[in-house]
C-alpha cells in the first residue's frame, strides 16, 4: 500500500525514505538503479504522487490502496502463488517477506534487515525470519569458522 502513495519527496538520491505505518519507525531503503530510472521517467500526479491521481484535497488513499491489494491478490492467484488467505494486506505482505528473506540469503546481516523492515528490535526480525532460511544459518556458521581460522 505504500507504493500506491509513493511521492517524489519519498525518494532522495536513490533512497526511499518512509515512516512505517505499524511502528511509526523511519526507514531508508536503497533502491535499485533501474527502479530509480523508471520512476524518473514517470510524470507524477498532483502532490507528487507516482501512482495515485488524487482527485480532491481531502480524498483518502484507502480506495486506491484497497484496489491495489485486490489486483495484487489476483496477480498472485493467476501466477499460481498459494496463499492461505485472500486478505489483501496479507497477500501484499508476502512481498515484504520475500524482500527480507532474499536479503538474508544474500548475506545481509539480520540487524541490517531489521532496519530495512522498520522493526524496533532485531528480536522481532529474528522471530519471523531466522528459521526461514537455511542459507542465512549456513552463512552465519561459515563466518564463525573464518573467525576460528584467524586464532
Amino acid at each position: 500500500s505504500d507504493a500506491v502513495v509513493l511521492t517524489t519527496a519519498d525518494i532522495q538520491d536513490g533512497t526511499l525514505y518512509k515512516v512505517t505505518k505499524k511502528a511509526s519507525t523511519p526507514v531508508q531503503i536503497p533502491l535499485h538503479p533501474d527502479l530509480v530510472d523508471a520512476l524518473a521517467k514517470l510524470k507524477p500526479y498532483s502532490g507528487g504522487y507516482y501512482f495515485w491521481n488524487r482527485q480532491t484535497e481531502g480524498s483518502s488513499p484507502a480506495t486506491p490502496e484497497g484496489n491495489f491489494g485486490k489486483l495484487l491478490a489476483e496477480l498472485f492467484r493467476d501466477a499460481g502463488i498459494k496463499s492461505d488467505t485472500t486478505d489483501v494486506h496479507h497477500v501484499s505482505h508476502m512481498l515484504r517477506n520475500t524482500f527480507a528473506v532474499d536479503l538474508l540469503e544474500r548475506g545481509v546481516a539480520m540487524a541490517d534487515v531489521s532496519l530495512m523492515l522498520g522493526h524496533k528490535s532485531v528480536k522481532t526480525t529474528e522471530l519471523y525470519y531466522a528459521d526461514f532460511t537455511k542459507k542465512y544459518m549456513d552463512t552465519a556458521a561459515e563466518k564463525i569458522r573464518k573467525v576460528w581460522a584467524l586464532e
